[in-house]
């Protein structure tokens, strides 16, 4: 191959301009760099051995299976449990009925206090179109909110008045710690799960259209023994997946506190 010279500038105008000297070094020290990358020989400059740590590029092209392991481990590693008891407000439609003794046991054994509002028929409209979410809040002082909401609208078709709904509930509750306990799907819904889910991250957000359960007579809501699965599962995703984990070992006892919930009905 024929050798090509470079046309350098005078030295004279190189000494005259000293960008022209900082471009010619730059180019230099770029070329040398680039020889050395992909040299499969070692260098040694003054008795000093240079030594490559990857092959070009590898760093940004090939992770080291290592750092890809780190990264998983972060990922799946469950955040640390708040111990410090809680206010929790277990509000929402009907469904919060099987689910409010489990969640009394846990509370009681873990010294939380749990305050709870079944506000039957209610959906999200009823809680988008009034403040009453952000009243219980202030009225218990809740340190914890567990709405548990949407099986009165499994099968709606108004999806985009839906999704306005549940953004305003986010906007009520956006400073608090709050989970959102999605419904226990008896048919698959008409898109209602999916507009709640697009609107609030995962980790604040139980999906129990996933579970199976066995239902009492009206087809919908859960048996006993179904909604103490159910409100298992919703404790083991709080402590162990849910953007805010907190203190709930397991009940040592049954315990017989009566639990005396508020009672609403809702009218439109």
């Amino acid at each position: 191959m024929p050798i090509v010279p470079l046309d350098l500038p005078p030295i004279q105008e190189m000494k005259n301009n000293p960008l022209l000297s900082f471009m010619l070094i730059l180019f230099l020290a770029i070329s040398v760099f680039t020889l050395f990358s992909y040299s499969d020989s070692p260098w040694t400059i003054h008795g000093v051995r240079l030594r490559k740590i990857a092959k070009p590029f590898q760093w940004w092209t090939n992770p080291a299976p290592v750092a890809q392991q780190d990264v998983q481990l972060l990922e799946t590693t469950p955040r640390p449990p708040d111990v410090s008891a809680q206010s929790i407000l277990l509000i929402g439609d009907s469904m919060v009925e099987g689910l409010m003794g489990k969640f009394r046991d846990y509370c009681l054994e873990n010294g939380h206090t749990l305050h709870t509002v079944i506000w039957y028929s209610s959906t999200t409209q009823a809680f988008s179109d009034n403040d009453k979410l952000a009243e219980f809040v202030t009225k218990y002082k809740a340190t914890y909110v567990v709405l548990v909401l949407g099986a009165n609208e499994l099968f709606v078709r108004d999806l985009d008045n839906r999704e306005q709904y549940v953004k305003n509930i986010l906007r009520q509750v956006e400073a608090l710690r709050f989970i959102w306990v999605g419904p226990p799907n008896w048919k698959k819904d008409t898109g209602l799960n999916d507009c709640i889910v697009k609107n609030i991250d995962k980790d604040r957000y139980f999906p129990s259209k996933e579970l199976q359960f066995e239902r009492i007579s009206d087809g919908a809501h859960p048996t006993k023994k179904s909604s103490e699965m159910w409100a298992e599962k919703i404790i083991e995703w709080i402590k162990n997946e849910s953007r805010y984990p907190i203190k709930l070992a397991a009940p040592k006892q049954k315990y017989a506190n009566k639990i005396r919930p508020i009672l609403l009905n809702y009218a439109k």
